[in-house]
């Protein structure tokens, strides 16, 4: 299961957890709550975007 967790996040970087976890659903018959999804991921040394990417602020 590591194996194919770690191919879906290669494959969209962009995916959620709610996403990852509604796919593991479908596509394994896995009833998973998204916590444990995430501790899997951090585990794994990936890390998610607490906000959405922003522009810098040019210097002045």
């Amino acid at each position: 299961m590591q194996g194919w967790i770690e191919a879906q996040m290669r494959r969209k970087p962009d995916l959620t957890l709610n996403d990852l976890v509604g796919e593991l659903a479908d596509y394994h018959g896995i009833a998973i709550h998204r916590v444990s999804v995430w501790r899997f991921l951090r585990g794994l040394g990936l890390t998610h975007k607490k906000r959405p990417a922003s522009r810098r602020a040019k210097a002045a």
